[in-house]
């Protein structure tokens, strides 16, 4: 497997498709960048570094990016070695399912924190100065970045799956982009859902007269009371 995983990251240093995806990242940390300047003097936002460093894995309700980016670039790299019969040579040689798959997967994830590493550099670079440090405590942000970093690594392993299950490159890539935008809404209502506030102001009609009532708020999600009726369930 050692061979293999070596292989493969020779291949993958002379791949097109894999600087084109790292310029794509740098690009996308300039863009990410600009927006967040010309907000802060134009509109007078307070941008937090933080933030910034999060938009790198698609958190905190941002276009997730970087799996559009690698959606593309493991598709097309592996499914390069599926035309060419590269899979089909390593089977005959010996080699097995969970090797190929674990090697290919390995690559997948180097090429996903590669690009995410030339992200934070480029925006903490650029952006300290002008942003200035980190606001969140180091647990916090400890935990934003491992966040992160696990969705980068089903990223990788659920996009090498189609592509080694799929023969058509072109056909994995849409797959794949498809459950990156599916997964964005699915992550956005589900966030939505999260920030619920536990009670809410009612405006009712009484007399004529408005009056503005405070209830509970039946979309609140209390773990409390959701493990309350369980028991009660049970």
């Amino acid at each position: 497997m050692s061979r293999m995983l070596a292989a493969q990251l020779y291949r993958l240093r002379h791949d097109k498709v894999f600087w084109g995806g790292l310029i794509c990242m740098v690009f996308y940390a300039l863009a990410v960048l600009g927006i967040a300047v010309n907000g802060q003097i134009r509109q007078g936002y307070q941008v937090a570094l933080d933030q910034l460093v999060f938009y790198g894995y698609g958190l905190d309700s941002f276009i997730p990016v970087a799996g559009l980016v690698l959606s593309a670039v493991i598709s097309f790299f592996t499914g390069t070695e599926y035309s060419d019969g590269t899979l089909r040579n390593a089977l005959i040689v010996g080699r097995t399912r969970a090797e190929i798959y674990l090697s290919h997967v390995l690559v997948s994830l180097i090429t996903a924190l590669t690009y995410n590493l030339a992200y934070i550099v480029i925006v903490i670079v650029l952006g300290g100065p002008v942003f200035g440090g980190f606001h969140l405590s180091a647990a916090a942000l400890a935990l934003g970045i491992l966040t992160g970093m696990l969705a980068l690594t089903v990223y990788s392993a659920l996009f090498t799956a189609v592509s080694l299950l799929c023969s058509s490159r072109t056909a994995s890539a849409i797959l794949c982009l498809s459950g990156v935008m599916l997964s964005m809404f699915l992550c956005t209502y589900l966030n939505m859902q999260l920030q619920e506030p536990p009670m809410m102001e009612v405006l009712e009609m009484r007399d004529g007269d408005s009056e503005v009532k405070v209830m509970e708020n039946p979309r609140y999600l209390n773990p409390c009371l959701l493990y309350t009726s369980d028991a009660a369930d049970e």
